[in-house]
């Protein structure tokens, strides 16, 4: 029954572009961190774009993304040091809120998220709401092609754009306002997070930019300038050249690029800079 439904599933058209030189093509596609079952199969498109690639580029290597060593020094860079406590970090307005999350969520008592930093307990909470519509980790664009890559007699080599110390590195460097910004982003009420979370996954799996750069780019840029930097445009300027390495360097090899949507679309994402740099984008 699982198969015949897989079958007969409706393809994912999430957005995919293609840059080309002389010698080799970068296909850029955003993708969506955590999925469902359904959601798969991918378009042809995106098939074909991986069958091309002969290189896979990934936010972090698999073998860091993996480890699993990286789920405890995450953990570890999340505690507060010992002489301070979550509350006395965030304004009045916030700590109420945070202990409706907790009353929801009994498996995380006061005297653990007192311990916590505020981005470490954002992305807790972000990632129980979307665990709770269904989403899951492993069923994400970069975990399938990771996999896949893995699982074929024909095995494809992969990089990262950054190192997995550096993604920790994007959380536990931000000033304490800017984590005080996530974690008021992911106190949203239930319902709002709901809504724009599925609002967004369908967005994605019809590839509609306009509609992802609505939701996502405008308000981050407008709400939440700083994390909007942080998260989206540092890293962004940081592999621009990266990416034009692999384009311009002398080589055959065509590369598959999975990056968040995020990084892909707007004013600052990777499309519009390349685009910038003389390269000719081509969106399939």
């Amino acid at each position: 029954v699982a198969l015949v439904a897989c079958a007969n599933a409706k393809p994912s058209t999430p957005a995919i572009w293609k840059a080309c030189d002389s010698d080799n093509c970068l296909y850029l596609l955003g993708s969506f961190h955590a999925l469902k079952p359904s959601d798969y199969p991918l378009s042809q498109v995106v098939q074909d774009a991986y069958t091309d690639a002969e290189l896979l580029a990934f936010e972090v290597a698999p073998e860091q993304l993996q480890s699993i060593d990286l789920a405890r020094q995450m953990q570890q860079a999340g505690f507060l040091p010992a002489s301070e406590n979550l509350q006395q970090h965030l304004p009045e307005k916030t700590w109420p809120l945070l202990l409706q999350w907790m009353q929801r969520n009994p498996t995380y008592s006061v005297e653990v998220v007192q311990r916590l930093k505020p981005w470490y307990i954002a992305l807790i909470i972000s990632n129980s709401q979307s665990q709770s519509e269904g989403f899951k980790a492993e069923q994400g664009v970069d975990q399938h092609f990771m996999g896949q890559a893995q699982a074929s007699n024909i095995k494809k080599p992969s990089i990262g754009l950054e190192q997995a110390q550096q993604q920790i590195g994007l959380f536990d460097g931000m000033s304490m306002n800017t984590q005080i910004e996530l974690l008021q982003e992911s106190l949203q009420p239930a319902d709002t997070q709901k809504s724009e979370l599925n609002k967004l996954h369908e967005l994605w799996k019809v590839g509609d930019v306009p509609g992802m750069e609505k939701i996502v780019v405008h308000k981050m840029k407008q709400e939440y300038p700083d994390l909007y930097k942080r998260i989206n445009v540092e890293r962004n300027n940081a592999w621009l050249p990266k990416l034009q390495n692999l384009l311009d360097k002398n080589s055959e090899q065509d590369v598959l690029v999975v990056v968040g949507a995020l990084h892909l679309i707007g004013p600052d994402g990777l499309v519009r800079k390349l685009k910038a740099k003389g390269y000719k984008l081509e969106r399939l």
